[in-house]
């Protein structure tokens, strides 16, 4: 390949590169220096493990959630419908401790132990 050739492909590849490191002087200045590109870089790739990390336990957490909300749904209206069943038993279950009897002459003259008001 002739040397013309060859210098006019580095100043095609090159010269870009060269306005860009020229319009962002950190970047030049890490790469003069490697051993805090390296440290840099490390850092930056374990911020960037623990940002994956954190949004894939978030994404576990939604989709967990997403899947057990039928059942919830369902166990909450068994829950409800219980309570509901408990209630109307309770209401109508009256045990002789509950009932209060006015002073009348039927119970009077059946001869049980009343509580008058």
């Amino acid at each position: 390949m002739p040397q013309f050739l060859n210098k006019n492909i580095q100043q095609a590849f090159w010269s870009p590169v060269e306005t860009w490191l020229t319009a962002h002087p950190t970047v030049n200045w890490l790469i003069a220096h490697p051993t805090l590109l390296a440290l840099v870089g490390l850092i930056t790739l374990l911020f960037l493990a623990g940002l994956i990390s954190a949004l894939a336990r978030l994404t576990e957490n939604l989709w967990l959630r997403f899947l057990q909300l039928p059942f919830r749904l369902v166990w909450g209206l068994v829950q409800m419908i219980s309570a509901g069943v408990q209630r109307i038993t309770t209401r109508t279950r009256v045990s002789k401790s509950e009932v209060i009897l006015i002073d009348t002459p039927v119970a009077k003259s059946e001869g049980m132990n009343c509580r008058t008001r």
